[in-house]
């Protein structure tokens, strides 16, 4: 069984489904992966990617010391993890 052509079309019809549901951290890393997974293969360019990852909320996180801290950027990392 062969896989049908994934073109560029396509990646972002995906990206925009998985737009409509980021309300939670799930639905929000599903968008970042699938930004993030198209750009590695070629389907975004750098600006696309950007700007997808643009609209992706930010979100507020507990950090281990008890204090609050304001996610901005998908790059942070806690504890060897990315916060999303």
């Amino acid at each position: 069984m062969e896989m049908e052509y994934f073109n560029k079309r396509m990646a972002i019809n995906v990206i925009e489904d998985a737009l409509t549901d980021m309300s939670t951290p799930y639905g929000r890393g599903m968008v970042a992966g699938l930004c993030g997974g198209f750009y590695m293969c070629g389907l975004l360019s750098k600006d696309e990617w950007e700007a997808f990852l643009k609209r992706i909320p930010s979100e507020y996180c507990q950090s281990s010391g008890g204090k609050i801290c304001r996610v901005e950027n998908l790059e942070t990392r806690a504890n060897g993890r990315f916060l999303n």
